[in-house]
């Protein structure tokens, strides 16, 4: 299967045990990553792929997601414009099947409300309330 994240989330079935996922970088941020939760933080874990890019560090990157999973899909389009797809990612029969939970337009230094859902489905939004607690007992 094949996931575009441009201008919007697009997908395509290519009849592949993996998923291609193709993001826009700018100044070498952009990308794929596998989301675990582990207590009140993300773990964050960046999976490398090939990149066309120019001397600025701008162009396009394509990464291979091989196994079920939570994934952010990153796409710097501008210093101002990046674009996260939260893609949920499973095994069935044999192939993957991508299945896009939400997109959060970016806003620099906020998280976006995707991703509150996901911290709070998660378990993280709670985990962070109680850290606090215990620190005063």
């Amino acid at each position: 299967m094949r996931m575009r994240l441009t201008r919007d989330v697009e997908q395509e079935a290519d009849g592949q045990r993996e998923l291609t996922v193709e993001v826009f970088v700018h100044e070498r941020r952009g990308g794929v990553a596998e989301l675990q939760p582990a207590g009140a933080e993300w773990r964050v874990r960046w999976l490398r792929g090939t990149a066309d890019l120019s001397s600025q560090g701008n162009g396009t990157a394509t990464v291979r997601v091989t196994a079920p999973g939570l994934y952010r899909v990153r796409s710097v389009a501008s210093a101002r414009r990046t674009r996260d797809a939260y893609v949920e990612v499973s095994d069935a029969e044999g192939a993957l099947h991508a299945t896009v939970l939400g997109v959060d337009e970016q806003v620099p230094r906020t998280t976006g409300p995707m991703l509150q859902v996901l911290e709070e489905r998660f378990g993280i939004t709670s985990a962070r309330a109680a850290q606090p607690a215990q620190q005063r007992d």
